[in-house]
């Protein structure tokens, strides 16, 4: 991996001062250069499918272009005799080389909301040196620049976008078949025209995630509400976590199979998540059907917005008889609902989202710093995640060093591996553990605790403590912290740690959830875009749906799935996207992360997934000792190449910055 260097380099004011005489002589400044407007024409091929209401544009690094601001991007419009070729002539004014990109935009004819769908993330945008020249370039293909196609999905800039996930077979049916059947499912998303749905459709049963109708005739139900539901601004689509269908694509005329072995996410971009509600049809497969026969309408849902309470959840629905309009089952659905991140302005001038140099195979990584907590030749134990051994790790060579980031109570990011701060009390003759959550306690609190590190096997205070009257080596450093201690030159991987709920349904490592995921990780990204100053960083989490909220806040960072391989007699996930380094590739594939990090074991154990890292390049080594690794060349990949770099200057490239107003947060 190359420097994630900056592709436009400031001018630097030059300060002369002149020898110091009796009088003063005052220069005026020549007036500036009148900048005249050239006509340039645009002209791009796109071979690909447009949804209703998806446009062409293009934004660049001028006014006309819209300032790299989504808001204010140029539509194109198609060329008569060639429907593949969209065009536009601007006035250009400009006096320095012109810079843009194209993307596919979507606007509702209703609010004139514009939504980014896909974008050319080229780290190097498209470029006129003379702007003269612009109406003689050639046609432009959209996506390919160089020889190199980049194109992927855009960030949400407005809206909301909600995840529906079918994960093996999710239904009970009150008269189970004898033989088991293959369910077709096809959600859609409709307009509520009246803001607030009718309380009368859905209420909430005894049980916390059950749901279940007020009427056993739910056809008359709906009926009585057809008038309130419209078509709405919308974007529907579907993937399936398989080798051959792990993109988002429009979904099929007749849904999509529900199999017991597979796992399916319904995939929805909206404008007014309180306005929508989501239409299900259930489709199944005659037994003896031929295959160009189309399958039978079986069953429906209606799912108001009200019935979802959270970011994230599991609710079981029931669903409804197309024929006699009766309840014959229940299908069990896990959602996930993404919210625009407050105070952060992302534009469209440089993104390293998807960006990784394959010519850099060498990346040293210092876990936790210097790694698990561990003795040192002098019997000074350096506790991980702490400024001190982050310090040690960048001295023994560490291009980039990775932590933990979590919540405190008091809503503080703060650098810990266990969701429990353990400590020992000295009890007479034993001693006794004690376990606090680490969102139960204020970060003033967590200051105070004094953890030592204890030989079990002694039953006694190991002599070789944590040095407490040292602030680099305490513990629970927050996340400023780190920021302002560590050298702007080394890249950080931040794993946001996120309590998985496991298959019987309790929380990993006794851990709790007492926020809210959308707030959790606007908390995390607001910190990291105010403190970063151009740092090179790359985002990381063991929860998918983490990376899910992570990649589609910003457009900024990229985001890596970190796969939990369940070991023999451990107990798995009850999402399963992390259980295997395959299924955690899907994901990756269909949410378009920059990729995954596997466990050495797994990769090991398989030949056929050492070569298929080989083929695909080896792009970084996470250490748990730095001291035993060879030492290299202290040139980080991360080190900027001019001395006189100023951070200054870093911020005035990064083009991503926090906007001076907090808005309130949109929890419920």
């Amino acid at each position: 991996m190359q420097r994630w260097g900056y592709a436009y380099e400031c001018e630097k004011c030059i300060e002369t001062t002149s020898a110091t005489t009796s009088t003063e002589t005052f220069i005026t400044p020549p007036p500036p250069t009148p900048v005249s407007e050239h006509e340039c024409v645009f002209r791009v091929r796109y071979n690909g499918y447009l949804w209703p209401n998806e446009h062409l544009a293009v934004v660049g690094n001028c006014s006309s272009l819209g300032d790299w601001n989504v808001n204010e991007c140029v539509f194109l419009y198609k060329e008569e005799g060639d429907e593949n070729i969209w065009s536009a002539v601007l006035s250009i004014r400009c006096a320095i080389p012109m810079e843009y990109r194209y993307l596919i935009c979507a606007e509702n004819p209703r609010t004139g909301t514009r939504i980014v769908r896909r974008w050319e993330t080229h780290l190097h945008p498209r470029v006129v040196e003379n702007i003269c020249e612009c109406e003689e370039k050639p046609i432009d293909e959209y996506g390919l620049l160089n020889g190199k196609i980049c194109d992927d999905r855009g960030w949400l800039t407005s809206g909301t976008i909600i995840q529906f996930k079918l994960f093996n077979a999710p239904f009970r049916m009150i008269k189970p078949s004898k033989c088991p059947r293959l369910y077709n499912v096809k959600i859609k998303p409709v307009h509520l025209k009246n803001a607030a749905p009718c309380e009368a459709i859905i209420e909430r049963s005894g049980k916390p995630d059950v749901l279940t109708s007020t009427s056993s005739d739910m056809h008359q139900i709906l009926t009585e509400c057809d008038s309130k539901l419209d078509p709405a601004f919308a974007f529907n689509e579907v993937a399936v976590l398989s080798e051959t269908d792990s993109k988002l694509h429009l979904q099929p005329e007749y849904g999509t199979p529900c199999g017991p072995d597979d796992l399916v996410i319904f995939h929805f971009t909206i404008e007014d998540f309180r306005s929508t509600a989501f239409y299900m049809d259930v489709y199944l497969f005659g037994m003896r059907a031929a295959r160009d026969e189309p399958p039978i309408y079986v069953a429906y849902q209606l799912l108001l917005p009200d019935i979802f309470k959270c970011s994230e959840g599991r609710i079981e629905v029931p669903i409804t008889c197309s024929f006699k309009h009766r309840i014959v089952g229940y299908v069990t659905i896990d959602f996930l609902i993404v919210l625009p991140t407050p105070e952060i302005y992302c534009d469209m001038k440089l993104s390293y989202e998807r960006y990784w140099n394959p010519e850099k195979t060498g990346l040293y990584v210092g876990h936790r710093g210097l790694g698990p907590n561990f003795v040192t030749a002098n019997q000074c134990l350096v506790r991980e995640n702490t400024i001190v051994s982050l310090k040690a790790a960048v001295e023994e060579g560490a291009h980039m060093v990775e932590f933990d980031v979590q919540l405190s109570k008091d809503m503080v990011p703060i650098v810990h591996h266990d969701f429990q701060a353990h400590f020992w009390v000295k009890a007479r003759k034993y001693l006794k553990t004690m376990e606090i959550p680490i969102q139960s306690l204020l970060v003033r609190q967590l200051k105070s605790l004094k953890v030592n590190e204890v030989k079990q096997e002694e039953k006694e205070i190991s002599e070789c403590c944590f040095k407490r009257d040292v602030v680099e080596h305490l513990p629970f450093p927050t996340l400023e912290e780190v920021f302002e201690a560590i050298p702007l030159t080394v890249g950080f991987n931040i794993e946001i740690k996120w309590a998985q709920r496991l298959i019987n349904n309790r929380l990993e490592g006794r851990g709790k959830q007492k926020f809210d995921p959308n707030m959790y990780v606007d908390i995390m990204l607001q910190c990291i875009f105010r403190h970063a100053n151009g740092r090179r960083i790359i985002l990381s989490c063991f929860d998918a749906d983490i990376c899910t909220l992570l990649r589609y806040k910003q457009n900024y960072y990229p985001v890596l799935f970190i796969s939990q391989e369940c070991p023999e007699g451990s107990i798995p996930f009850r999402d399963p996207r992390p259980n295997s380094l395959q299924t955690a590739v899907y994901n990756a594939n269909a949410m378009e992360l920059l990729g995954i990090v596997a466990r050495t074991e797994t990769i090991l154990q398989d030949t056929c997934q050492v070569n298929m890292a080989i083929n695909r390049g080896l792009h970084a080594i996470l250490y748990d000792k730095m001291e035993m690794c060879e030492r290299i060349i202290k040139d980080g990949v991360f080190q900027l190449q001019a001395e006189e770099s100023t951070v200054e200057e870093i911020n005035e490239e990064v083009r991503v910055s926090m906007r001076p107003q907090h808005p309130a947060f949109l929890y419920q």
